[in-house]
């Protein structure tokens, strides 16, 4: 399931005043992510992808509490709040050049 939510420059907090949780590729701007829920995005070339805490005016800040696993070609990416976010075909799509 392919979920982009929202841009950064939308939303900064969810309901109920929890900051909220974005993916950055640094392709633009984060995408929001609903927390708590799994989401699942297509790996793009050249992207380097970062779990982030969106603060004000959507600044991203670096997250504590993270699992980062390796499920078969994606990338699996767990936050203490349940949130997962799964990067399809990472390791296929984002290799780096050979050694």
């Amino acid at each position: 399931m392919e979920a982009p939510i929202a841009q950064a420059s939308s939303l900064s907090t969810m309901p109920g005043g929890q900051p909220a949780l974005g993916l950055e590729s640094g392709q633009g701007k984060p995408v929001v992510l609903q927390r708590g829920t799994s989401q699942s995005f297509k790996a793009q070339p050249g992207a380097k992808y970062r779990l982030v805490q969106l603060g004000d005016e959507g600044k991203p800040q670096k997250l504590d509490d993270l699992l980062a696993r390796k499920k078969g070609n994606a990338l699996e990416l767990r936050h203490a709040d349940g949130t997962i976010v799964e990067i399809e075909d990472f390791y296929t799509v984002c290799k780096g050049p050979e050694a």
